[in-house]
């Protein structure tokens, strides 16, 4: 999955900054807070309906809202990471 895709589903709410990481068991998004339990759901859903344009039906997809988002050492922050090979 391209991050434009999760761009496209997760920008449609009022969340600030995010990142996704594909786990083996998984998808981690990272929200950052403040984020309403409404921008929650929606983003859940919309994350829901992405999968299943994908034909994507059985990954679990694990929302946090979290207080800062990784940076590299050069301060750039990844969206997309697959750390499902780690």
């Amino acid at each position: 999955m391209h991050p434009t895709q999760f761009e496209d589903v997760i920008g449609l709410t009022d969340v600030k900054c995010w990142q996704v990481i594909r786990e083996r068991d998984g998808l981690r998004v990272m929200l950052l807070a403040p984020v309403s339990e409404v921008t929650c759901h929606k983003v859940a859903a919309n994350l829901r309906a992405l999968l299943e344009t994908l034909d994507i039906h059985d990954l679990p997809v694990n929302l946090e809202i979290i207080g800062d988002i990784h940076r590299t050492p050069a301060g750039k922050m990844v969206l997309v990471y697959d750390a499902s090979s780690e």
